[in-house]
């Protein structure tokens, strides 16, 4: 202690610089997909999910990839006027788990909006992103998100394409 006041190791936090050559192909390709389908109200969380991948900051990332996926889902439902559908009957909006059973079973021109396959392979993430919010006695690791994202960029696919004119 320095004059009763705890002297840090690190008298400033060091300034994180974002090298845009070291961000993954398929982030910009998903940031190119998302701002042309879904214009810009994703483009600041495709931002965020960027940086959490070059900052191999994994718990950052499975979060991010729920809130869109989560966001996505209800933006296409909105779109399709069925916004509704996403209330239980007390009103209250559906957890990720139904929301992703509401769109194997609800469809849009006799599609569902994701293929109960999608939806399946989709817990994982679920998972992760629970885990990434909840449990404070693990970390997620980019390399536990790696194997998951392909299956999320289908899903967001899959979602986009029930997209009505907005």
């Amino acid at each position: 202690k320095e004059n009763e006041r705890v002297k840090y190791a690190q008298k400033e936090p060091p300034e994180a610089k974002i090298n845009e050559n070291k961000m993954p192909a398929l982030n910009n390709v998903l940031s190119k997909i998302t701002e042309k389908i879904l214009g810009n109200r994703f483009q600041h969380d495709i931002r965020e999910l960027n940086t959490a991948f070059v900052h191999d900051c994994g718990n950052s990332a499975a979060f991010l990839l729920r809130k869109i996926l989560e966001k996505t889902i209800f933006y296409v439902l909105a779109t399709n006027n069925n916004a509704d559908a996403l209330k239980d009957r007390d009103g209250k909006f559906l957890g990720l788990h139904d929301m992703l059973n509401l769109c194997a079973t609800e469809k849009i021109k006799g599609i569902p909006i994701l293929l109960p396959k999608t939806v399946k392979d989709l817990i994982g993430i679920k998972f992760l992103g629970d885990s990434a919010a909840h449990n404070y006695l693990m970390d997620v690791e980019v390399s536990d998100i790696n194997h998951q994202v392909p299956i999320w960029t289908v899903a967001i696919k899959e979602l986009c394409d029930k997209l009505a004119s907005a």
